[in-house]
Order: C-alpha cells, then sequence, then structure tokens
C-alpha cells in the first residue's frame, strides 16, 4: 500500500541515493525506523550512499544485485565471489561466507551475499545485512510490489493513461489512487470471508482478491438502491483504519 512518494524528473531514470535517502528519512522522521521491518529492493537500487545510510540508520535491507557486481571481501581480493556463484547449477542455492564489500570502489557497508540459480536457469543473488539464511524467502514479499504496479496500470485503474504532465497534479492523483487501493483491499479482505473467491480445477483463483474488491465497489456505486444498505457494512472497516 503507498505511504510517502516523492515526484521524480529524472527524465524516466531511476531514482538516485540521495532521492532515495530523502524518501525514507521522511519516512523514519513519521513512524521511526522501527516500524520498518525489512527493505526489499530490486537491482537497479543500490548505491555506496544508500546503503550506508541504511546501515547506519539500523533498517535491514534486502537487495537483489546485478550478476555482473563485484562482490569481493577486499580491492587486494583477485579472485571475486562472483566466479562461485556463476558456477551454480539449476535449483542450488549458495550463501558465501563473511561479509563482502560490493562493487569495485569496496565502499559502503559489507553486507552478506546469497546465491541461487532457479529451474530456468536464473540467476538471483541478494545482499543483506540481516539474516542471509532466509534472504530468498523474505525476498520473494517484493512480489507485492508488482502486483501492487499491475493494480494501479493494467488491471484496474489505468493510471498510465493519464495525460497529465504536471509533477504535482500526478502527485495527488496518485494519493487518491493510494486511498481507492486502500479501500479495495480493506473490502476484499472482509468481502473474501463472506463469500470466497472460487478455486479453479488448476488450483488458482478465479480473479484477484484486488480485482473482486474493485469489481464489488463498482457494482454497489453503480446501483444506487443498494449503495446505502452496503456502504453502511464498510464503513466500520474504514473507520478503524
Amino acid at each position: 500500500i503507498p505511504i510517502l512518494w516523492n515526484m521524480l524528473d529524472n527524465c524516466g531514470g531511476n531514482s538516485n541515493s540521495v532521492q532515495r535517502v530523502d524518501l525514507l528519512d521522511k519516512f523514519i522522521k513519521i513512524f521511526s525506523v522501527t516500524a520498518i521491518d525489512n527493505l526489499l529492493a530490486d537491482r537497479e537500487f543500490i548505491g555506496d550512499k544508500w546503503l550506508s545510510f541504511l546501515a547506519e540508520e539500523g533498517v535491514n535491507f534486502y537487495i537483489r544485485i546485478k550478476s555482473n557486481l563485484t562482490v569481493g571481501r577486499s580491492g587486494q581480493e583477485l579472485v571475486t565471489a562472483n566466479a562461485k556463484i556463476k558456477k551454480l547449477k539449476n535449483n542450488e542455492r549458495l550463501i558465501l561466507q563473511g561479509e563482502r564489500y560490493l562493487g569495485k570502489n569496496y565502499l559502503g557497508p559489507k553486507v552478506k551475499v546469497a546465491a541461487m540459480r532457479n529451474h530456468k536457469g536464473e540467476l538471483c543473488i541478494i545482499a543483506t545485512n540481516d539474516n542471509s539464511d532466509q534472504a530468498f524467502e523474505i525476498y520473494r514479499q517484493r512480489w507485492a510490489i508488482e502486483n501492487l504496479f499491475g493494480c494501479l496500470k493494467t488491471r484496474g485503474f489505468n493510471f498510465e493513461n493519464t495525460h497529465m504532465v504536471d509533477l504535482a497534479k500526478i502527485d495527488k492523483l496518485l494519493a487518491i489512487l493510494a486511498i481507492s487501493f486502500t479501500i479495495c483491499h480493506i473490502t476484499v479482505i472482509w468481502r473474501n470471508e463472506i463469500k470466497p473467491i472460487k478455486i479453479k480445477k488448476h488450483g488458482r483463483k478465479a480473479m484477484s482478491l484486488f480485482r473482486y474488491g474493485l469489481d464489488f465497489l463498482r457494482e454497489i456505486f453503480f446501483h444506487p438502491l443498494s449503495f446505502t444498505k452496503e456502504i453502511s457494512k464498510i464503513s466500520p472497516l474504514l473507520n478503524e483504519c
């Protein structure tokens, strides 16, 4: 669920370390660092200053890193850990002993590194300052972020269809979508307990939880006679938030 965000004017590029630090620092000042269980991020979100900030603030992170990024104990280490990682066979895992630097400059905090190659031969390498034994199990939770993007873009709100270019207006639009997504999320938890989503023969749900909640809200909004009755059931759930 989106809580804080900054509008970036980076010509379509990723955020830089300064922008990431600024956003997370804002979060910590509002909620405190104890509100953060783990920080999960994909391969674009690395950098010596960024990782140093996380370590100094006491934030546990699990960040995927690129397979060609140098991983070594020191600048004098002639053979990096990348050689061991690249030898992994399908469905094999490896947790490197000790802690390593990321990148050739050997700056930033040392991290623990876990790597695995899945059945398709795809390599996943996780850098963490916390529990390397649970790195992949914890990092899998990041998929919820991709689900959120799908709900905001193609599977519900069609966020990218907007023709607005003013960052301040887009910022407000995202705030509306964040509230709407939260309402859908709360609604579907309640609705799924009353009338669970059907499970198909292949074992998967007939529709996503988000879509189930969104379709239910659409239905009551377009039927005025049942609107008051149904919305009165949802209101107490929203008030609890």
